[in-house]
């Protein structure tokens, strides 16, 4: 499943007489008014959006963290900070992607109500969809009389809204820089606490391979270590042994 981040317009209406009692703040969180003002340069077809599968489960997010695939950041549920009714209305008199969201307690989840205050507050101030388009999307270039690509759309022949969230940065070339240095030094230092008798500077001089090996190489002495531990245990009928060797020739083969 390959998921696809647009800047969505930050436009909250909060009703600030009950907004303390029912934590409820409607999002435009994706709007055809913008057009080609998106940092990421969607074009959404706005006769074919799917929100069925997102009001069936409706995840609003923190800076995407909710999809548990990221081997740097353990998963938290945390991270899911509320939900939200999502339908199709008007935003600068065209169509828009509204969603009616409902954050988490403060009981439950501190993060939900620390986003929950900087969005009333207003340091935070921008959204973010997460979308799976319909179909194959089409990169369409605008060029110059010499042939030199000026600018570029990508266009959507549909989409399904996976979830929203509410970013820090959205869509941002510099912020997707930041992010993945920020990525780099937590997947180092998780690489550091698997292989703890080299620092962390010994672990940023190695090639990527040489740090694959080093992990291959604990990883086989794990599974000589398991195999002994196995073997000495009675087995008459030989099933330990027969699962340890289909473990073994099932390597083998992937590394062939």
């Amino acid at each position: 499943m390959s998921i696809k981040y647009q800047q969505a317009v930050f436009e909250a209406q909060i009703d600030k007489a009950s907004v303390e009692e029912t934590r409820k703040v409607t999002f435009i969180v994706a709007a055809e008014a913008t057009g080609k003002e998106h940092r990421n340069k969607f074009n959404y077809n706005w006769e074919n959006w799917q929100l069925d599968n997102f009001n069936a489960n409706p995840i609003v997010g923190y800076q995407h963290n909710v999809y548990g695939d990221n081997m740097c950041v353990a998963p938290n549920p945390d991270d899911v900070i509320g939900k939200a009714t999502a339908g199709l209305s008007t935003f600068k008199g065209k169509r828009a992607i509204v969603a009616d969201t409902t954050f988490e307690p403060a009981d439950i989840n501190a993060t939900a109500e620390k986003v929950f205050r900087k969005v009333l507050w207003g340091s935070l101030k921008a959204v973010s969809t997460g979308v799976i388009p319909i179909g194959k999307t089409e990169t369409q270039y605008t060029k110059n009389d010499r042939g030199e690509v000026l600018d570029y759309q990508i266009n959507f022949p549909g989409q399904e809204l996976v979830e929203f969230s509410v970013v820090n940065i959205p869509a941002d070339p510099i912020a997707l820089r930041k992010s993945l240095k920020s990525h780099t030094l937590s997947a180092l230092n998780f690489v550091q606490r698997s292989l703890p008798e080299f620092s962390l500077n010994d672990l940023q001089q190695m090639k990527i391979q040489d740090v694959l090996d080093l992990f291959e190489k604990r990883n086989s002495l794990a599974d000589l270590g398991q195999l002994e531990m196995d073997l000495k245990v009675a087995d008459a009928n030989f099933n330990i042994y027969t699962e340890q060797l289909n473990k073994i020739n099932e390597k083998k083969k992937w590394t062939s």
